[in-house]
């Protein structure tokens, strides 16, 4: 949870401090009915920008454990 809470926030201030936000949307719905979409900071990729820093992990196609015991980010 706390890690989740630590990527949230990075993601949050990323937004706040980008100059330009683009939301690219995919055109389709998860599981819950949630628009799905690539959201770019100043031509950059948000989840590549908390892959980067450690906050997050690549989507495989399928769900995974992504903490491991001590809370740290399963790689």
């Amino acid at each position: 949870a706390a890690l989740a809470q630590r990527a949230t926030q990075a993601a949050r201030k990323a937004i706040q401090g980008a100059r330009l936000v683009q939301a690219r949307l995919s055109g389709r719905s998860d599981l819950y009915g949630r628009t799905l979409a690539s959201i770019s900071l100043d031509g950059r990729d948000l989840g590549q920008v908390l892959l980067d820093r450690g906050l997050a992990r690549p989507w495989t196609g399928r769900r995974e454990a992504w903490c491991g015991p001590k809370g740290e980010l399963l790689r």
